[in-house]
């Protein structure tokens, strides 16, 4: 019996059948060209082409390879953002500084409220001096200043009462006192701030790298070993 060509085979597959040869049907097909001219009446008849024609329930036969083709691609599909394109939204960045900056305020406040002592002593014991010789007039005291960029709490110089005769020497101690003052609060406000953002920063990366560990790397590994299964499935073809 004189063996069909493929084209043939694929033909009547299409005529009867509605689809081309599965990639795994090469042994099937190969049949149906040895089986020369009956083999259309073979594909005709077969249970797929009753089905196809008539009201049967089953459903044609699917190619493995292509069914486990179109489950990775579907289920890889849906793989959550890699760490590449994970990134906080603002409200979550926003939410994770304000967390940090109250848990380390104590510590930078702490450190503020003790330089703050040490200047109202210094502060007042320059005043003192200067009533003494006349030179400050009724001595002004101090108080709480609230930084609104950080929320730390420091110690500012209250003006002298007037009254007493006005000294530039007494001037050039209060702007003294005063400009060091203002250099230890920025000093101390600064180095909050760079606290607040190196540790909210920290803790988004601890994110990322937790979010790659048991989500991201997981994913991978199972996408690695279905293509292994794919490869080999295509092997056997």
């Amino acid at each position: 019996m004189a063996r069909i060509s493929r084209d043939q085979v694929a033909q009547w597959y299409r005529q009867y059948l509605g689809r081309d040869p599965y990639p795994t049907e090469n042994a099937q097909v190969n049949y149906w060209r040895s089986q020369g001219s009956a083999a259309e009446s073979g594909i005709a008849n077969s249970d797929e082409a009753r089905a196809r024609q008539g009201t049967a329930a089953e459903a044609a036969p699917v190619d493995p390879w292509e069914s486990l083709n179109k489950m990775i691609s579907d289920w890889y599909s849906q793989k959550p953002a890699t760490p590449a394109t994970f990134r906080y939204s603002p409200e979550q960045t926003a939410a994770d500084k304000l967390m940090v900056g109250q848990e380390i305020r104590p510590e930078y406040q702490e450190q503020a409220t003790q330089y703050g002592e040490d200047y109202t002593k210094a502060l007042q014991a320059a005043r003192a001096g200067f009533s003494r010789r006349g030179l400050w007039g009724a001595a002004g005291g101090t108080e709480q200043t609230i930084d609104p960029a950080t929320g730390l709490a420091y110690t500012t110089a209250t003006a002298p009462t007037a009254g007493g005769p006005v000294s530039g020497l007494r001037q050039v101690g209060e702007e003294r006192l005063g400009g060091q003052s203002k250099r230890a609060t920025t000093a101390f406000g600064r180095a909050y701030t760079e606290a607040v953002a190196r540790e909210t920063k920290g803790r988004e990366l601890e994110a990322e790298t937790a979010y790659k560990r048991q989500i991201t790397e997981p994913y991978e590994q199972q996408y690695q070993d279905w293509l292994t299964r794919m490869n080999y499935l295509s092997a056997l073809k």
